[in-house]
């Protein structure tokens, strides 16, 4: 009887870490899917991670609802020859059906006009609610950005 007590005591104690852990994963599958939909230029599937209401916010607390940051997406896409981003999940918890995330991204964009790339290393903390099974973004808090140096890019010939 004690044994059995003490196993369902050990259970309970790792079932909300694998819990946490399953949403950590789930949640970096939609950042990742969001990398590769942004590697093909699809702004409806780079989007797709995010509740309707999702709010974007700067570090100067300016904030961007999708309807205002998908047309800048459109933009940015068109006028680029390639755009990638890589999200890796620094620290996250979770409570329930919330998670909190903070992540470190790096986003690197050619121009069409250009053979330099712009690489932005970014730093933020980002809101999720899992929703009919899916985790999904309902706000990002910029905390730190930094653009990097980069070299031209050679062309092929």
């Amino acid at each position: 009887m004690q044994k059995t007590l003490l196993a369902l005591v050990a259970f309970a104690a790792l079932t909300p870490s694998v819990l946490a852990q399953d949403a950590q994963k789930a949640i970096q599958a939609q950042y990742d899917k969001r990398s590769a939909a942004a590697l093909k230029k699809d702004v409806a599937a780079a989007l797709a991670i995010n509740t309707p209401e999702f709010v974007s916010v700067t570090m100067k607390g300016k904030k961007q609802t999708l309807a205002q940051i998908k047309p800048l997406l459109v933009q940015v896409f068109a006028k680029s020859k390639s755009y990638t981003v890589t999200s890796k999940i620094t620290r996250c918890k979770v409570t329930g059906d919330t998670a909190t995330a903070t992540v470190a991204d790096s986003v690197k964009i050619l121009l069409l006009t250009s053979t330099i790339p712009q690489e932005i290393e970014t730093t933020c903390e980002d809101s999720w609610v899992k929703k009919n099974n899916q985790w999904l973004r309902t706000q990002t808090k910029r905390l730190s950005e930094k653009l990097k140096q980069t070299k031209p890019v050679k062309s092929a010939k």
